[in-house]
């Protein structure tokens, strides 16, 4: 698997080609929403706009978002007060549950795994001459699940003191539990573009290495003149996660442009251990107690709950950096992020890296 990244400031190319992680594409809600907003401003004086926007959301990988059977261990049946029910005799292997996905708590289940694309923009242009042109539009099922284009031309007034502020960014995060590609939803039938060497686990199983992903991009100027474009798109439903960012123009001031990212990715999926006590999950409505300790005596009328243990990292990778231009100039940036995944067939830790 690979991620590219492209840089292109001032005429000047900057390619990187690295071996790195790759995390799968976030299902989308069943019940997503699209909208859009179109902008169209032609001013002498003063304009104030700005935008927030946020989208986190969980995606049953596996299509299963509840709480899952991850494997068996051996737990020793106990009554209500704690004692054993049978002495002397072998442990009972016991279903170790995993939690089912949750936004709100948050947890993340087995197979799971969640977006989010934040986007903020504030833009101040004061005592000039604006034409300012954007469209915003988002579409939660379909990528680019995030697209915003922006035209803008602005002049100060002379004998004033008429500035342009702009600040424009977004951000994109992806963490994966990981899981196996026969429990993917609907089933993955290939692979493409290459897997890393660790996606092998060892039963033979393909397996899709857990992953956290965290990119952001963005602008800033503060100006008296301006002639300038940006662009932003982003997208994780149904593609490969990615995210780009581009902004190009000529004025004077200041200007900058800037890209952090921070990849992560383990020796295969997360595990699972035990956490805390096993629980009676038996339904006793209506059962004399007589039925109720014989049920308990079942293994299969037990679950243990389990936690999470991180796989070993795997790698770890940061890009930073920054453009900027002071004076009269000419500016142009372009930076993308590209996530190289399987071909899964299929429509965090919510830390977000922002620009300065």
């Amino acid at each position: 698997m690979k991620i590219r990244i492209e840089a292109v400031a001032l005429a000047l190319v900057f390619f990187i080609a690295l071996p790195a992680t790759a995390s799968p594409p976030v299902p989308p809600p069943v019940a997503g929403s699209v909208f859009s907003s179109s902008t169209n401003i032609e001013c002498l004086g003063t304009v104030l706009e700005s935008e927030s926007y946020t989208n986190r959301w969980i995606g049953a990988t596996d299509g299963n978002p509840g709480a899952q059977v991850v494997g068996t261990v051996p737990t020793v049946l106990t009554d209500t007060d704690g004692a054993p029910l049978q002495q002397g005799v072998n442990p009972a292997d016991v279903d170790l549950v995993a939690p089912g996905s949750n936004l709100r708590v948050p947890v993340l289940g087995a197979g799971d795994s969640i977006g989010e694309i934040r986007y903020e923009e504030e833009f101040n242009a004061v005592n000039g001459f604006l034409q300012y042109n954007k469209q915003f539009d988002v579409d939660q099922g379909e990528a680019p699940n995030l697209d915003v284009d922006k035209t803008f031309v602005f002049f100060a007034e002379e004998g004033t003191n008429g500035n342009l502020s702009f600040v424009e960014r977004v951000g994109l995060t992806v963490v994966s539990n990981g899981f196996d590609r026969s429990a993917a939803a609907p089933p993955v039938t290939g692979i493409v573009g290459g897997l890393c060497p660790w996606v092998q686990d060892g039963g033979g199983n393909d397996e899709i290495p857990a992953t956290n992903e965290l990119i952001a991009m963005g602008s800033q100027m503060s100006v008296t003149q301006v002639d300038a474009t940006t662009g932003t798109s982003v997208g994780a439903t149904d593609v490969a996660p990615n995210i780009s960012y581009a902004v190009a123009g000529t004025g004077i001031g200041f200007i900058e442009a800037s890209m952090a990212a921070q990849i992560q990715e383990g020796f295969g999926k997360v595990g699972w251990v035990r956490d805390g006590a096993p629980q009676f999950t038996l339904d006793t409505t209506g059962m004399t107690d007589d039925a109720i300790n014989q049920a308990r005596t079942l293994a299969s009328n037990w679950g243990q709950p389990a936690s999470i243990r991180a796989p070993a990292l795997a790698q770890f990778e940061q890009y930073e950096e920054t453009s900027s231009a002071d004076g009269q100039w000419s500016f142009s940036k372009r930076m993308s992020y590209q996530s190289k995944i399987p071909d899964l067939q299929i429509p965090a830790p919510f830390d977000l890296i922002l620009v300065p």
